[in-house]
């Protein structure tokens, strides 16, 4: 009889073990597949966070600088110094070139007969260098023609691209012939056919 008891004990034990075992075994596979699908859904949301990071740096290169979300027909260039009012001379790709600013015309400062050298001349040069630093980035847009008589590049030269060319607040703010106009050392002058911002620079005289 008490081996019989003790058998049955026994046998109990085992019954209960195995149910115990069976319970953790479930237990921890059921854990190790929730594990593995959240791992997924990490690396799901890391890969849209990534891609959505890509795009949003993609947006700011396109449209978040003046590069970007700028007006075509800008070109980059670097101040090397200021000759007078309206004259200065940049570098692009490497090269030095001269620059007449069109749509105005700043008194004389440097010109060969001294007669017509004037104070006032001498007073928008000294403006224009105080205002520019060799060195400093500027853009040129080009109207319709490219040189004058004395092979200078004739353009607008803007401190920064406008996201609108002709948006006239842009224009008084960056365009460097508008800023001259609006200071009073220069005067808003029409020289055809190069004349696309005459009526603003002409409305900027003070």
């Amino acid at each position: 009889m008490k081996t019989r008891n003790t058998l049955l004990a026994a046998l109990l034990l085992i019954v209960f073990v195995g149910v115990v075992l069976y319970q953790l075994l479930t237990g921890l596979s059921a854990g190790l597949e929730s594990g593995q699908a959240g791992s997924a859904a990490d690396a799901t949301a890391g890969a849209s966070t990534n891609s959505s990071s890509e795009g949003s740096d993609d947006t700011v290169d396109s449209v978040g600088t003046n590069s970007a979300g700028a007006v075509e027909g800008f070109e980059q260039c670097t101040l090397v110094r200021v000759v007078d009012g309206d004259t200065i001379i940049v570098r692009i790709s490497g090269q030095e070139d001269t620059v007449r600013l069109i749509g105005i015309d700043a008194p004389e400062s440097v010109h060969p007969d001294e007669s017509k050298n004037t104070p006032e001349g001498a007073a928008a040069s000294a403006w224009l260098s105080e205002l520019l630093t060799p060195g400093q980035t500027l853009w040129l847009q080009k109207d319709t023609s490219d040189r004058d008589q004395y092979d200078r590049l004739l353009r607008y030269v803007w401190l920064q691209v406008p996201t609108e060319a002709d948006d006239a607040e842009q224009i008084a703010a960056w365009m460097l012939n508008a800023r001259l106009v609006q200071s009073g050392h220069a005067q808003a002058k029409r020289y055809p056919p190069d004349t696309r911002y005459a009526r603003t620079l002409e409305k900027l005289a003070p």
